[in-house]
């Protein structure tokens, strides 16, 4: 994938914590609500689409399940 005016991206693990600590700067508190909130439940989670503030400006986040074997 490619977003041409994206910021930055990060990794969470299942209970909602960003594992890139190098981010923190710009992975704000709306950000981490919605990390946690689609953690909990990515298939009813009111985090799919929540525009809020951020240090910028206002935007989006769009998160996807990932698995690891």
């Amino acid at each position: 994938m490619y977003f041409p005016g994206s910021v930055t991206f990060t990794i969470a693990d299942s209970q909602g914590n960003v594992l890139l600590k190098d981010v923190d700067t710009l992975i704000g508190k709306g950000c981490r609500e919605n990390i946690r909130l689609f953690s909990i439940s990515n298939q009813q989670s009111d985090a799919q689409l929540r525009i809020h503030s951020g240090r910028l400006q206002y935007h989006f986040d769009i998160m996807h399940e990932m698995h690891t074997t």
